[in-house]
């Protein structure tokens, strides 16, 4: 089994590889959510973004890729804080 550990920095700008792919990163504050944008060499922008909601009792990750100004793909994961 194999795992990617994904590790963000507050204000990076930095050239990040994962095994042969190189891409271009960027992280920061936009107001209440923090955004992580990956430029890949075919021009691709993977755009994270991690906000709280449901008065912090939810992590939500948005996650797009687009292209060319066209986006290709988007999705949206939530962390439910357990009530334990």
């Amino acid at each position: 089994d194999r795992s990617v550990v994904e590790e963000f920095t507050f204000g990076e700008n930095r050239t990040v590889a994962i095994g042969p792919v190189e891409a271009q990163r960027v992280s920061g504050w936009e107001g209440e959510s923090f955004v992580v944008q990956t430029l890949d060499d075919q021009g691709y922008v993977l755009t994270e973004v991690w906000r709280l909601a449901e008065n912090g009792s939810e992590l939500v990750r948005d996650i797009s890729m687009v292209r060319r100004d066209k986006q290709s793909s988007f999705s949206r994961q939530r962390f439910i804080r357990s009530q334990s």
